[in-house]
């Protein structure tokens, strides 16, 4: 699926000084910010299927900051899916978009587990099929 470039503003003012190290490139499409290509290709797919149901980028704590025994605090973890979806209010899904394998890092994947402990929510991972151009998704640990 093409996206039409006029419908892309790039996010230059906000550009990290360094390149991503995926390459991805970052884009603003609909007022939302998106950390890749392939991220706003999915969304523009499924905005209309889920609509007001499909959130963006939505925070859940994992675990609350603390003190160590030593008095050092150590921060907090979250997990930030690239969509949630609901089902009459309540969340049913979350989808995290990968552009290969190699961005389904160690960190992500214990962040996944935690969630779907903590939340009981299934994560898919959807990822573009560069044949046929369409997303799978995969349930994860399926």
């Amino acid at each position: 699926m093409a996206i039409d470039s006029r419908l892309l503003i790039r996010d230059k003012d906000k550009q990290p000084k360094h390149r991503n190290k995926y390459k991805a490139k970052r884009l603003m499409l609909d007022g939302v910010k998106f950390d890749s290509i392939v991220e706003a290709q999915y969304y523009k797919l499924n905005k209309w299927r889920y609509g007001q149901s499909m959130k963006v980028h939505e925070h859940f704590k994992l675990l609350d900051s603390f003190k160590s025994p030593t008095g050092k605090t150590i921060y907090g973890m979250r997990y930030t899916p690239d969509f949630t979806i609901y089902d009459n209010g309540q969340l049913v899904r979350a989808v995290d978009v990968k552009g290969g394998n190699v961005t389904l890092t160690v960190d992500s994947i214990m962040r996944i587990k935690l969630f779907i402990k903590h939340y009981g929510v299934p994560v898919y991972i959807a990822r573009k099929d560069k044949r046929s151009k369409l997303f799978v998704e995969t349930e994860y640990g399926k």
